[in-house]
C-alpha cells in the first residue's frame, strides 16, 4: 500500500473541488486575493508605488483564472463568466478606491480644472460615440 501523493490524484482531487461553481469562486478569490497581497508587498520591497503592484497582480490572477477554468467542465465554465467579471468590476473599484486615498487636495489642486474638464468631456465623447 503507497500514500505518496501522485500528480494524478492531485488533479482528480482538484477537479472534484472545482466542479462545484461555489469552490471555484471561493478558490478564485482566495487565490486572487493572495497574489494580490504578494505583488503588493513586492512593490513595496522594492519602493514602487503600491498600484503597479495590484495591476501585475490583476494580470498574474487573470492567468491563474484562465489555468484554473481549464480544469472545468465546458457547461460550469460558462455559467461562471459572470462571476468572473462581477469579480474583475470589483477589483478595478477597489484599485480606483485606493488610488483616490493616496492623493490629497494640495495634490489635486494643480490639476483640478483639467481634471474635472477632461472627464466630464470624456463622458460625454463616449456617450454619444457609443450609442
Amino acid at each position: 500500500m503507497e500514500f505518496g501523493v501522485t500528480l494524478q490524484n492531485f488533479i482528480d482531487v482538484y477537479k472534484d473541488f472545482i466542479s462545484d461553481g461555489k469552490n471555484y469562486m471561493m478558490l478564485a478569490l482566495i487565490s486572487s486575493f493572495f497574489v494580490a497581497a504578494l505583488c503588493g508587498f513586492l512593490a513595496k520591497r522594492l519602493k514602487q508605488p503600491l498600484f503597479l503592484g495590484y495591476i501585475f497582480s490583476g494580470i498574474i490572477s487573470a492567468v491563474l483564472q484562465y489555468c484554473f477554468r481549464s480544469y472545468v467542465d465546458i457547461d460550469t465554465t460558462y455559467s461562471l463568466d459572470g462571476a468572473l467579471n462581477a469579480l474583475a468590476d470589483i477589483g478595478v473599484s477597489l484599485l480606483l478606491f485606493s488610488m483616490g486615498i493616496e492623493f490629497s487636495r494640495k495634490d489635486i489642486k494643480p490639476i483640478w480644472g483639467v481634471a474635472v474638464f477632461g472627464s466630464l468631456a470624456q463622458v460625454v465623447f463616449t456617450f454619444f460615440t457609443a450609442s
